[in-house]
Parts: structure tokens; sequence; C-alpha cells
């Protein structure tokens, strides 16, 4: 047995199921083809599954004075963040909403510009010759005025801010969801087989024999 295991296991529990001290050896070299075989297999199994018991009193002896610290650490940090991150959250919402804002000013003047030279065009198609300079030059005018700004970003004194788009996703029709993006929701069927439901399309309800020690 590994001299770091002594603080969690007893050299006499061990010994008493496998005096090399090896557990799995011991219990790879156990035999069930009869009834003795699965006496011996019982009592071992009783023993290993006390060992466990008392590893794990021993595990939360140590842990659960030091989880209660984390705990309490972990509670009072994210208390003195929270109004931090909600700040965050609603400065990054102005932000995103004013890039968005100037992106629709800057996408509605390009399509008006586009309709104005369209428009001039046509105009000038049916303009007598004499009307043609003062037409050109009106497009010349429509295509060199300048679009309104949008922002990349910007820097401050205590950091910078930029932008990019993100692709993201809303469920709109999941009756037309592909069955690739769906998962089988495992808690849900195991409630409904241990509820006494023994049919279910698309799976295959059995049972099998497992080992319970008491």
């Amino acid at each position: 047995m590994n001299e770091d295991n002594k603080t969690f296991i007893e050299t006499s529990d061990v010994a008493a199921i496998a005096p090399s001290g090896d557990v799995l050896q011991a219990a790879q070299s156990i035999v069930v083809s009869d009834a003795a075989g699965e006496e011996k297999a019982a009592s071992f199994l009783g023993v290993v599954k006390a060992i466990q018991k008392k590893i794990e009193a021993k595990r939360k002896e140590y842990v659960e004075p030091l989880n209660a610290v984390v705990t309490k650490i972990n509670a009072e940090a994210k208390s003195a963040a929270l109004p931090f991150v909600q700040a965050e959250s609603a400065i990054k919402k102005r932000l995103a909403d004013y890039a968005t804002e100037m992106d629709r000013k800057r996408d509605e003047e390009h399509a008006a510009r586009n309709a104005e030279q369209v428009r001039l065009l046509k105009e000038a198609a049916v303009a007598p010759i004499e009307k043609q300079t003062a037409i050109a030059s009106r497009i010349d005018a429509v295509v060199a005025a300048p679009l309104p700004q949008t922002t990349k970003g910007v820097s401050a004194d205590t950091g910078s801010v930029s932008y990019r788009m993100v692709w993201k996703w809303d469920v709109v029709k999941d009756a037309e969801i592909p069955r690739e993006y769906l998962a089988i929701d495992n808690a849900k069927v195991t409630a409904a087989v241990r509820s006494g439901i023994r049919s279910i399309p698309g799976i295959n309800i059995y049972e099998e024999k497992t080992v319970a020690v008491r």
C-alpha cells in the first residue's frame, strides 16, 4: 500500500482482504463459479465498500472545513464583483447600440446615394444634350459626398474598445431543426424508465443485472 494512502486507509483493514497489500490483485484472484465463490466475493465486496466509506468519511473530515472557507470567500468575492459585472454589461450594451446605430446610418445613406445615382442616370438617359453636363456634375457630387462615419473602436486612458461581428442563433421552429443538432435528455429518459414506462419510440428499454452492496 502506498505510504501516502495511510492517511485514509488502516493497514489492518487492507490486510483482512489483501495480505500482500495489493487489493486489485486480490480482487482479480477471486473466482466466482459456485456458491462458495459467490459468498467469498460478497464478503470481499463488503469489506471493500466499508473501506471506501471510511475513506470518504476521512476525506470529508479534511475538506469540509476548507470547503466552507472557500465557499465563503467565493460568495464574498462574487458579491463584491456583482456591481462591476453589471456595470460592464450595461456599458457594453450602450457601446454596441451606438456602433450598430452608426452602421445603420451609414448603410441607410449608402442606399439613398445609390438610389439617387440610379435616378440621375435614368434622367440623363432621356435629357437633352445641353443638360447632360449639369446632370453629370450632380452625379459626381453624389458619388463624392462623404458617407457618415462608423466606429472601429476607441482608445482611452484606462483601456480600449474594439468591435467585431459574432454569429449567434435563436430557435424559431424547433420541429425543423435537423437531428444532428438535437440531444437526448438522459435525465428525462431515465426518470421515465424508473417511473415504469417501458416503451419509448426509438429507445430500447431493457433490464441489466447489477450488484448492490449493503
